[in-house]
């Protein structure tokens, strides 16, 4: 059986929702990931029959912990150089609110900023390959390059 096509960005993206509004699952047939919200609309009661009747075929995803997020920000933070950036973030994730902090400091550096995002898109789409060897899934992750519109979002 040939693997199937995962978008790498949904993906990620799904592992990294902590948003408890809503459940993420990749549809094993067709390498989608799909979603359910709190607000029953038609497509989510179209899911939900999908998911009663052929469980086999999607496989939820769990999002990553944020002890884990946390130390996405820490690895990142470890192979900055010494100096006045390095000494901002790690002041940011000690405190109260560590992603918030983070994301706000980097907002004063943009080229810290965008190789942020980088260093981010690598780590989570290594987290993605584990997940999916972790679920037994043959699969080709198809990624796009990251740009500073869809990292922000």
């Amino acid at each position: 059986m040939n693997p199937i096509k995962i978008d790498a960005e949904d993906l990620t993206m799904a592992l990294q929702c902590n948003d408890f509004g809503f459940e993420y699952y990749l549809d094993r047939s067709t390498g989608e990931v799909v979603f359910l919200g709190d607000d029953v609309v038609e497509e989510d009661e179209k899911l939900r029959q999908l998911l009663e009747h052929d469980p086999d075929r999607f496989l939820s995803i769990v999002p990553i912990g944020s002890s884990e997020s946390w130390q996405l920000m820490a690895d990142f933070i470890d192979q900055l150089p010494s100096g006045e950036i390095t000494e901002r973030l790690v002041e940011a994730v000690q405190h109260r609110k560590p992603f918030r902090r983070f994301k706000d400091t980097l907002l004063n550096y943009p080229e810290v900023r965008e190789n942020w995002f980088a260093f981010e898109h690598r780590k989570m789409l290594q987290v993605a390959r584990e997940w999916l060897d972790d679920e037994g899934v043959e699969a080709e992750l198809k990624t796009r390059e990251p740009t500073s519109a869809s990292a922000q979002n």
